[in-house]
């Protein structure tokens, strides 16, 4: 994938770094990304290489868009493979989910999204509306 940076200089990136950009431009801080085969290839993109820098550095490379992307992996919460993406799975294949969601309680609902649904079992829903930053706090009405 190819982007621009601030300076408008051409940057080739990975799929995954556009996700977690635009995520992180919608205020998400906590990820969890399912990996399979070759994960180390994911993994080693979401670790820091502090060496790799300082090299940069030293050849008097400019990393500003790296220093920029590691600052953003480290205040942001990362995880490879969980027991909540377990579940997710479980849930994914029982119940023949199109798509599936990891969702948590936000004391903030303007900041966020409102979703309204089914429930199938404790803590397990089956989507039917959704409102992202609501002008209400509160459950969504139909």
């Amino acid at each position: 994938m190819i982007t621009l940076d601030r300076s408008d200089h051409t940057q080739v990136r990975r799929v995954v770094y556009a996700v977690f950009e635009q995520l992180r431009k919608a205020g998400v801080r906590r990820f969890y990304i399912g990996v399979g085969r070759g994960k180390r290839a994911i993994e080693d993109h979401f670790n820091p290489d502090s060496r790799f820098l300082d090299s940069l550095g030293k050849r008097g490379k400019a990393p500003e868009g790296l220093c920029s992307y590691y600052n953003k992996i480290r205040t942001s919460s990362l995880t490879a493979g969980d027991r909540y993406l377990d579940c997710l799975a479980v849930m994914h294949r029982k119940h023949s989910m199109a798509a599936t969601f990891l969702l948590e309680d936000a004391p903030y609902l303007r900041r966020q999204g409102v979703v309204e649904g089914n429930s199938l079992k404790e803590g397990v829903f089956r989507i039917t509306s959704a409102v992202e930053k609501p002008q209400v706090p509160g459950p969504i009405t139909r």
